[in-house]
């Protein structure tokens, strides 16, 4: 559709999955009306393999929302997780191991109507796991507002903030993505985002509903040093997400990679936390066929919301004249603004700094049994003239720049991230 410069167009949504039927994989949520039903919430006990996106897919067509518990963090992190979004279903994943005796006597203790143990891809193939299942479609129809997972954020009460997430944008950006960056169904994902980071979903859907192959390293590919980067060259990996933490850990150990180039690498697109030229010159060292892309959003925005293509950094920092080392935050995708607001809620000048809110129909819900934050944190848009036009408060400082991206310029509160994770020092 047509629209003015600066206008927002609010297209339909596609919802996810778009053809269930074609995806070959089987609900293992009971159909009776004492098992898991549509609205209802599943945790998945997870591990990084082709399970999880078994599990995911399978919550989905049951018209059920998942929660991604990653067995790396604290039991009690993982038991405040689940009070404050309580499943109804639990899947654990064979390959993330026994639960710790608190968190094993926590889930006991919800009486879970629903509770499976999800075999590793190969004993699920050798056993014919799915065999008995049905893989007919569901008949559960979702609308682009249903709840279709809870995402949780570090809470100043020490208690976590769960972010309730819509089916409609896990679909908005993945026809943007495509066509920006000419992608297609013989590209290669990697599956290298945290488990209980929202990035996961992009690593898993965005492949899916191209057609493309989602590559996924075991535990010891990333974890020795030099490994990752070999196994991104013999896996053909064209298309990577990274944080710039993990981006490091890709690139730092030079004199291994430089044995190593990954010369498949089409795109790499960086989201979590600031992005440094270093970062960049690092990755075209590695991959020197490679296009790094900034991006910029946050759990309540559910996917990048803004984006920044970086070419060579030096032939761009004399063709802009801007030596600095941060790279911009970016224009906002399509349907999307970045809006840099002053302390009277007016635009703000180029070069003033302001606070940058999101405008865009796909953000988030809100917060889980907490209206409050969410009132604060999403506001109705003072330059709009509809109810359902919103603008979420990033809490990030930012100014426009005269080409008209977005410069971050810290936070305004006292959020920190480590390893592109928001934390709240309270």
């Amino acid at each position: 559709m047509s629209r003015q410069p600066g206008q927002l167009g609010l297209d339909s949504f596609r919802c996810f999955p778009p053809a269930q039927a074609d995806l070959e994989v089987t609900s293992r949520v009971p159909p009776d009306p004492n098992g898991v039903t549509q609205g209802d919430v599943v945790a998945i006990y997870a591990h990084r393999g082709a399970t999880l996106v078994w599990a995911l897919i399978s919550i989905l067509k049951a018209g059920a929302a998942f929660v991604v518990l990653d067995p790396a963090y604290p039991s009690a992190r993982l038991i405040e997780c689940l009070k404050v979004s309580p499943p109804r279903g639990w899947f654990q994943m064979k390959g993330a191991g026994e639960l710790l005796p608190a968190l094993e006597e926590f889930v006991s203790g919800l009486q879970l109507p629903c509770r499976l143990t999800l075999p590793r891809r190969s004993d699920a193939e050798a056993t014919g796991f799915l065999n008995e299942y049905s893989i007919e479609p569901t008949g559960v129809e979702v609308g682009p507002d249903d709840l279709a997972y809870v995402a949780y954020t570090s809470g100043s009460t020490g208690i976590p903030k769960g972010v309730l997430g819509r089916h409609g944008p896990l679909t908005h950006f993945q026809p943007w993505l495509e066509q920006t960056f000419n992608l297609s169904e013989t590209d290669r994902f990697s599956l290298l985002s945290g488990l209980a980071h929202d990035p996961l979903h992009r690593d898993v859907f965005t492949p899916l509903q191209m057609g493309a192959t989602i590559c996924i390293p075991d535990p010891d590919d990333i974890g020795i040093p030099g490994r990752l980067s070999e196994w991104m060259k013999e896996a053909g990996i064209t298309i990577t997400h990274l944080t710039p933490a993990m981006g490091q850990l890709l690139t730092e150990a030079s004199v291994i990679s430089a044995q190593h180039p990954v010369e498949t690498l089409r795109y790499s697109f960086l989201v979590g936390d600031v992005l440094t030229r270093r970062d960049v010159a690092r990755l075209q060292r590695l991959a020197p066929n490679v296009t790094v892309v900034n991006y910029y959003g946050s759990t309540e925005t559910q996917r990048a919301v803004s984006y920044f293509v970086i070419g060579d950094p030096q032939a761009e920092a004399v063709r802009t004249g801007r030596f600095k080392e941060i790279l911009p935050l970016g224009k906002g995708i399509e349907d999307v603004q970045l809006l840099v607001l002053n302390t009277s809620m007016q635009l703000a000048g180029i070069g003033e700094t302001g606070e940058v809110y999101v405008r865009s129909p796909h953000l988030a819900r809100g917060y889980k049994n907490d209206d409050t934050l969410t009132r604060e944190r999403f506001i109705a848009n003072p330059f709009g003239q509809t109810a359902d036009d919103r603008l979420y408060k990033t809490g990030d400082l930012g100014r426009y720049l005269p080409d008209g991206n977005v410069e971050s310029l810290g936070r305004a509160d006292l959020q920190v991230k480590i390893r592109g994770f928001r934390v709240e020092l309270g």
